[in-house]
């Protein structure tokens, strides 16, 4: 797991306006610093944006991406 924090600083990655652009960074620093309320907007950002779960295995810890799948399968027939 990669995680590009390097670029932007936590107040930004922290920011709501930065979802739609950066949903797995988002997601990513929201699990490590435990900011429950954005984890499940960046989550459901993800599966907006139509991110494959190829990509968001490799990108999410297992348990995360178990997570992930869950709140997909309970979500994305809603979003169509």
């Amino acid at each position: 797991m990669v995680i590009r924090c390097g670029q932007y600083s936590s107040l930004t990655l922290a920011n709501r306006e930065n979802i739609s652009s950066h949903a797995i960074d988002v997601l990513l620093f929201s699990v490590r610093h435990k900011h429950d309320d954005l984890i499940d907007e960046a989550g459901i950002a993800t599966i907006e944006q139509g991110m494959s779960p190829t990509t968001m295995f490799r990108e999410l810890p297992l348990d995360v991406y178990g997570e992930w799948v869950s709140l997909n399968s309970y979500t994305a027939p809603i979003l169509i």
